[in-house]
């Protein structure tokens, strides 16, 4: 039997189907996590801003492969700086508006991925030289309140109110947590998966009090078979789920005594 694979844009629905990482900032200068010499990114991103006939190349070819969802990472350090202050006319977002642009036109959908924490909200390592470790990494947020926030609640406001990208629905503020370096505390306290728990809760709060509903993060790893080694290394021998399940809990239950307090 014959089967009819086209479809028209109205029948596009968000589910399986054909999507991309769109990271061109692993391109864009400076360093990814920590030591500064394990993960540079020198290499060219292409089209350049100034590039029409690469753009126009770009999306037209985008437009002909039809992806239904977008993963765009976007680096945080250079919007915020040291003193807690907001940019917003970075290269990053200029790229971000263009490609959600594209996005909105062909009912495509983005994910908004900021892969590390700004370093302004990371844990102080200690002075003692007492923490050590090998490979890339970067520890988690001292305070998740703040971070949600003075940067997270503002930065996706800015992003979906005041530029109007729609197509931006989803974010994730960490790639790959806990899978080797990126985003652990010093000697596990407080624990990882537990303050990991938490940072959601602070940043669906915070989204809420600034009235962007249409943004919600999403959990998730990308690499499953981390999570489930990170789960048998803390203990949970033969049920990670259940694992799990008791973080979440544990997290509740913290924030519960954080707020009767």
């Amino acid at each position: 039997m014959k089967q009819n694979l086209s479809w028209t844009k109205t029948q596009r629905q968000f589910g399986p189907g054909i999507g991309f990482n769109w990271l061109g900032f692993l391109g864009m200068g400076g360093h990814y996590a920590h030591p500064p010499t394990y993960y540079p990114l020198h290499d060219p991103c292409y089209p350049a801003l100034d590039d029409s006939a690469g753009w126009k190349a770009l999306l037209d070819e985008l437009t002909r492969l039809r992806p239904g969802f977008l993963r765009f990472g976007i680096p945080a350090d250079p919007h915020i700086d040291a003193q807690g202050k907001l940019f917003t006319n970075t290269v990053h977002l200029q790229r971000l508006e263009r490609v959600a642009q594209w996005a909105a036109r062909e009912d495509c959908t983005i994910l908004l991925d900021t892969f590390l924490l700004p370093s302004r909200y990371e844990i102080p390592e200690p002075t003692d030289g007492s923490f050590q470790f090998e490979g890339m990494y970067q520890l988690a947020a001292s305070d998740n309140r703040a971070l949600a926030r003075e940067f997270i609640a503002p930065f996706l406001h800015h992003i979906v109110r005041k530029r109007k990208l729609g197509a931006v629905k989803y974010f994730n503020p960490v790639n790959e947590p806990l899978c080797y370096g990126v985003y652990q505390t010093i000697n596990n306290q407080p624990d990882a998966y537990v303050h990991y728990v938490a940072m959601y809760r602070e940043i669906r709060e915070a989204l809420d009090a600034v009235n962007s509903p249409s943004i919600f993060p999403v959990a998730g790893a990308g690499i499953s078979g981390y999570w489930e080694r990170y789960a048998l290394f803390c203990g949970a021998r033969r049920n990670a789920h259940r694992w799990f399940l008791r973080k979440v809990r544990e997290s509740r239950d913290a924030e519960i005594r954080r707020k009767r307090h």
